[in-house]
């Protein structure tokens, strides 16, 4: 069995005559560093991405109960399209949206791929009561000076009455 040498200074040792197991061990450890770096850098980013997920404003149960009892009904979005355009609403924020000579306030829930839909009454009656209530997970859209969020053209492809 061979012994490793280990290369002393001012020893003409040859390299051929110093034992591997040293370089190799050392191979390992830095492999095992590389590994360890690796995957808390694959963790720390699968958390980052969980925790954007996470912080994407869905309405809250409550919400979605303030919004049926204010008198919005919900439209699924049931083709590519709908879901598409549902994808490009900014989460908790109400469109407003006029159309054919009336107004629709719209709440999307991209989680649930649908939107809740009112008129100018049930907008007001869910806003007192959000006011009330002291709810703060939805943002007014209706002081928005455009009058409309996601475009008037994208709106087409929903039926709200």
């Amino acid at each position: 069995m061979l012994k490793p040498k280990l290369a002393q200074s001012g020893n003409n040792t040859d390299d051929s005559e110093v034992a591997r197991v040293p370089s190799a061990l050392s191979k390992i450890e830095v492999n095992l560093q590389i590994m360890k770096k690796t995957f808390s850098l694959l963790g720390v980013g699968v958390l980052l991405a969980f925790a954007a997920g996470c912080a994407t404003p869905q309405p809250t149960q409550e919400t979605r109960a303030i919004l049926v009892a204010s008198g919005f009904h919900t439209v699924a979005a049931k083709t590519s399209a709908q879901r598409a355009h549902l994808q490009t609403l900014p989460p908790g924020k109400i469109a407003v949206v006029p159309r054919d000579g009336k107004t629709w306030y719209v709440y999307p829930d991209a989680a649930r791929e649908q939107i809740y839909v009112g008129n100018q009454s049930q907008f007001q009656s869910f806003r007192m009561t959000m006011q009330d209530a002291q709810l703060e997970t939805w943002q007014d859209g209706a002081g928005n000076s455009e009058g409309d969020s996601g475009g008037s053209s994208k709106w087409v492809i929903w039926v709200f009455d």
